[in-house]
């Protein structure tokens, strides 16, 4: 159930209705059914999933509060649920690849190496991480045991971030979830605004960019060098725009219900350093892993090597999160290897010249970096992976300066249903632009203005006209193919 599917409209207006109707006190409970029946709607088998981490980490969070904060009994409880939640995920993301791993390491045929071949359940890594988290507040004494199992559900099951985020803290939506929230058309109208923005960046940028991404990641080795360089830009906005996109979403429906979720992005792509584009990029998932396994394994107190392997271990590990396969471990190793460079060039000459580089032209070295690394991220295997390399390193300048070897037929005729027919390649990007065009112009408002509003100051009748237009937008100029969240996979 996608948000911008007609049974979603219905099922919110259903569920919207009932919540302001009923009393606080009661709202918890009308979270959780509609949670289930809204997860439930992906794969009804799943919801036992969902239980299973509910309930054990209801039962576990209340025996590590009993034994005390970070007590060996407490500890104890605590590896229940890491069993519990990472034993899911290993069974239903990760048993198949590293059995298919082990089997090609030690030359076992592909008939004899054992497959569970089941379906990855959607948002479980982010929920299993969420109470996760939970628990180990409640170990270090950070949280205390929520005292309802239907508060507890709500949070954990809270549908608008169920299947792709923000991961959230107890502290931050379970006590808001629990307090008495009250109507307001302020929170409606930024809700609505949340939402019809992260509906364009859906609609009209990411599912408008996989009709490009898609078929030259499909077949690389089919494609000229200009071509592949050009898929991996529109991936990056592709990407950022799809999850974003649907953070843009979630907030806004929450936002209606009085509640906040965390901000998940905040320009990544203005960020002058690896580092920073992480603490814009994704920004709850960075979070946890700083807060729940970069500190405990000792952070940057213990020295400059056990930091920098303590910063590889976290990369490495959130590449895996992320998927199960081995572009997805060298995606995030990357990114901690670049990020152990830049803290080891910081205090040399060479980090000094790059620090007193304008912070325009360092964003841009960083967007391009990070490009370059979505390119590893996208391929589905390292043989794909390769064939794209491999072809990309034919890129000389020649290629860059007349751009007509993709212009000129090197992508064939291309069926934009958004244009409602064939449109030749040579219009194909000043296409991109437009579709972009308008959210690389509202982002660089927002980083010189620090202004999310940026029609807040405008005549009332002149911003309902933008928000239908921004909605109608969304609608005709998308595909005509419903493209899933890329982050559901995950």
């Amino acid at each position: 159930m996608l948000f911008f599917e007609a049974r979603f409209v219905l099922f919110f207006s259903v569920f919207f209705a009932a919540y302001w109707a009923l009393t606080p006190q009661r709202r918890p409970l009308l979270i959780t059914l509609f949670s289930y029946i809204f997860y439930g709607a992906w794969d009804w088998r799943f919801l036992s999933l969902l239980l299973i981490s509910t309930c054990v980490d209801y039962l576990v969070s209340h025996r590590v509060e009993r034994a005390g904060p970070r007590t060996q009994g407490a500890r104890r409880w605590l590896w229940v649920s890491i069993a519990a939640n990472l034993g899911m995920l290993g069974v239903f993301k990760y048993f198949d690849f590293f059995s298919t791993s082990f089997a090609a390491l030690f030359g076992i045929s592909a008939e004899n190496t054992l497959l569970l071949n089941v379906i990855l359940p959607a948002g479980i890594s982010f929920y299993t991480f969420q109470t996760l988290g939970y628990v180990i507040d409640v170990y270090y004494g950070r949280q205390k045991a929520e005292r309802s199992i239907v508060n507890f559900a709500a949070f954990v099951a809270f549908f608008p971030q169920l299947v792709a985020g923000p991961i959230e803290r107890a502290g931050d939506l379970l006590i808001q979830i629990k307090a008495p929230q009250e109507f307001s058309w302020v929170n409606m109208h930024h809700g609505a605004r949340l939402f019809c923005m992260g509906l364009f960046k859906k609609l009209v940028i990411a599912d408008n960019m996989a009709l490009f991404v898609d078929p030259v990641f499909a077949d690389p080795a089919a494609y000229d060098p200009l071509t592949l360089l050009f898929a991996a830009y529109a991936f990056s906005f592709q990407i950022y725009c799809d999850f974003s996109g649907y953070t843009d979403m979630a907030r806004g429906i929450a936002k209606t219900m009085g509640i906040n979720l965390s901000l998940n992005f905040n320009l990544p792509y203005m960020a002058t350093s690896v580092r920073q584009f992480w603490q814009r990029w994704h920004m709850t998932l960075y979070r946890w892993f700083n807060d729940y396994i970069y500190i405990p394994l000792g952070g940057s107190r213990a020295g400059v090597a056990t930091t920098y392997r303590n910063i590889l271990i976290v990369f490495t590990i959130s590449g895996l999160w992320h998927g199960a396969g081995w572009n997805f471990i060298i995606w995030g190793t990357l990114h901690g290897v670049w990020i152990c460079a830049e803290r080891a060039l910081e205090p040399t000459a060479i980090g000094t010249i790059i620090g007193k580089l304008p912070a325009w032209l360092r964003a841009i070295l960083v967007f391009h970096l990070i490009t370059l690394t979505w390119i590893v991220f996208r391929c589905q295997d390292l043989s794909q992976l390769t064939a794209y390399a491999a072809t990309l390193a034919d890129l000389r300048p020649a290629h860059l300066v007349p751009g007509l070897e993709m212009l000129t037929g090197a992508f064939g005729s291309l069926t934009l249903p958004s244009f409602g027919g064939s449109i030749q390649p040579a219009l194909y990007g000043l296409a991109v632009a437009l579709f972009c065009g308008p959210l690389v112009a509202m982002q660089i408002w927002r980083a010189r203005h620090a202004d999310d509003m940026f029609e807040a100051t405008w005549p009332r009748d002149v911003q309902l006209m933008f928000w239908f237009t921004l909605v109608a937008a969304s609608y005709l100029l998308s595909g005509d193919e419903v493209q899933q969240f890329i982050y559901f996979q995950f």
